[in-house]
């Protein structure tokens, strides 16, 4: 049973061969989901940057990268403290009952 002790993230465009872009200018629905699995999982690693930001001056991109990786991850633990009405909403089998709960923090 090996730990788990690093996670690298970005946001490469889904189905292309981006390269590896800036985190939370993507598809943030995903990468709250994520976070929100590897909180939910107990996960306690490094969240580790990979990126390739060839079009940006490279420190600026990183500053960015984590300030909006941080901006996501906190919606992710906001709606982990609101687990019990996600999951009494995802139970419900209605996909709108859902979004209903993590809308408020995802919008």
């Amino acid at each position: 049973n090996v730990p788990l002790t690093n996670f690298h993230i970005n946001n490469a465009k889904l189905h292309s061969n981006d390269e590896d872009r800036i985190s939370g200018t993507g598809d943030n629905w995903r990468l709250a989901d994520f976070c929100y699995a590897a909180i939910d999982t107990g996960y306690r690693g490094w969240f580790g940057e990979d990126q390739y930001t060839y079009r940006m001056e490279p420190v600026k991109a990183m500053a960015l990268s984590r300030e909006l990786f941080a901006n996501i991850m906190k919606k992710a633990l906001q709606i982990y403290a609101n687990k019990e009405a996600l999951q009494v909403a995802q139970s419900s089998g209605k996909a709108e009952a859902t979004i209903d709960v993590v809308k408020e923090y995802l919008i």
